[in-house]
């Protein structure tokens, strides 16, 4: 099946579309971030810790109480631990907790859980593996494993884990979820949004699947739809940033630049109150103002998501872009240069500061970003593998 929306996300790398700026979000941001939901009260766009959670609900094989009690004392240490989240602690106290009855598959899970909330993917995913190996018909485990390979962007394996848990239990709302996930970053976006849509079906109050739904719909150029999902987000929760940032996008994108204005403000409010720690929604603003001219107050924000979050290479590009505009050619540079080596992939910088050497008369430089530029947007473009059956990308 041919995915519609986006044909790549490096078509115009000196005005990116509403696609490009999202996959940006996506691959930049939400990979990177996205596990964090586990470990605060934010989405960061992974999957939701109740998620999780329910797996380990549905986990079989209860231990024997008289054998192992000593184990099933130390397994709730950790899970103490765990909860005041000091994962290196839990860690220590499951694998003591396993020496003395490996058996445990409760301890075993939360271990698998734990190495996931510690960010140590593959820990778990190793662990995963050898618990499947006992027990290959744990869906909670393989639903673990599944997640691990999306955290450590092994999609193709996330994805054929998804199928095998999805042939049992096609019912599964946290598979499709992950499922549609997965499928977003193999540019499937019709089979995503079919994931999503089954998702939701099952479990209509999730508010981050019907969240990762609008962004479906966004990459797809498909605005309204994603508009009244972001207002539906915002209905049932006044306090969504993040809805408000997307919207903004949305807006952005069908030129109600008013609107978006509005929609920018109120998000950057939301989100100096709930969660001072994100710098997107003023990345997004900036880079609005930026489009539109208005680069003193272009530059005023970005200086403020880079106070946030000074490692973004979308921000370091987002600046270095205003002060081109602005005809300061060295701070442009400095800043593309800083963009290119927090992340050496971020195609648009090597473009821009090609650009800025054009301008320089430094004519091998600019032609050395260039072709970097290249080769960066012929990777993008090149098919990664299957991620399930019937899809090739």
């Amino acid at each position: 099946m041919t995915p519609s929306g986006c044909n790549g996300p490096w078509r115009r790398a000196e005005s990116p579309t509403p696609c490009q700026r999202n996959e940006d979000r996506m691959t930049s941001h939400y990979v990177v971030r996205c596990f964090n939901v586990l470990a605060i009260a934010v989405l960061s766009f992974g999957l939701p810790a109740k998620g999780l959670a329910q797996s380990l609900q549905r986990s079989s094989g209860p231990i024997d109480a008289s054998s192992c009690k000593d184990s099933q004392d130390l397994a709730q240490i950790a899970r103490e631990a765990a909860r005041a989240k000091n994962y290196s602690k839990a860690i220590g106290q499951y694998k003591s907790a396993l020496e003395l009855c490996p058996d445990n598959q409760r301890a075993n899970l939360e271990l698998i859980q734990t190495y996931l909330d510690a960010r140590e993917f593959a820990d778990a995913e190793s662990a995963a593996k050898s618990f499947l190996v006992q027990h290959p018909q744990s869906e909670p485990a393989q639903f673990f494993l599944a997640y691990s390979y999306f955290m450590e962007k092994k999609f193709q394996y996330a994805g054929q884990t998804l199928q095998k848990i999805l042939a049992k239990d096609k019912k599964n709302p946290d598979a499709l979820k992950l499922l549609g996930l997965t499928l977003f970053f193999y540019k499937q976006y019709v089979l995503s949004e079919q994931a999503l849509q089954g998702a939701l079906a099952i479990r209509p109050n999730d508010n981050e699947t019907l969240y990762y739904l609008g962004r479906v719909y966004y990459t797809q150029n498909n605005f309204q739809p994603a508009i009244k999902t972001f207002k539906e987000l915002i209905s049932r929760n006044s306090r969504d940033y993040r809805a408000y940032d997307n919207l903004a996008l949305c807006y952005e994108a069908v030129n109600r630049i008013d609107d978006a204005e509005a929609a920018f403000n109120k998000a950057e409010q939301i989100a100096s109150e709930v969660n001072p720690n994100d710098e997107w929604p003023y990345a997004n603003h900036a880079d609005m103002l930026a489009k539109n001219g208005r680069t003193d107050e272009a530059k005023q924000r970005i200086e403020k998501a880079l106070q946030i979050n000074p490692r973004s290479a979308r921000s370091q590009y987002i600046l270095g872009k205003v002060l081109m505009d602005k005809n300061d050619l060295a701070g442009a540079e400095k800043h593309l240069s800083l963009s290119i080596q927090i992340d050496d992939s971020f195609a648009k910088s090597h473009y821009l500061l090609g650009r800025v050497y054009q301008s320089m008369h430094e004519t091998e430089k600019a032609q050395g970003e260039f072709s970097r530029f290249q080769q960066l947007s012929e990777k993008a473009e090149t098919p990664r593998g299957k991620v399930m059956a019937g899809t090739n990308q």
